[in-house]
């Protein structure tokens, strides 16, 4: 997502549609839906600190919003067994390469 919460890329999108219901109201205010829980998040940086990732877990499914300084943001639907602290991680050093993931994993 750009920082404006518009959709750029979608991967998977067959396998997605297979596996979860999403109704057009949801497809066309999916960056609504990013927007409210980022913004949700932002509300207690200042008690807790800066935002490092968003991760809401349903029954089906985690989804993670990881905010990228500068570039906008990356929303992810995964598992709910999945690792979203290594997710962050992986995510956060391929866009800020400087960043070194093998002293975190």
């Amino acid at each position: 997502m750009d920082s404006n919460f518009r959709i750029l890329e979608t991967a998977s999108k067959q396998a997605f549609d297979k596996k979860f219901k999403i109704s057009d109201k949801l497809k066309k205010s999916g960056g609504d839906y990013a927007a409210l829980v980022y913004a949700t998040a932002r509300m207690s940086e200042e008690t807790f600190g800066k935002v490092e990732c968003m991760v809401v877990d349903y029954d089906m499914a985690k989804t993670m919003l990881l905010p990228i300084q500068g570039r906008g943001y990356v929303g992810i639907v995964v598992n709910p067994s999945t690792s979203t602290d290594y997710i962050t991680l992986k995510v956060s050093a391929t866009m800020e390469p400087n960043q070194d993931i093998e002293n975190y994993v």
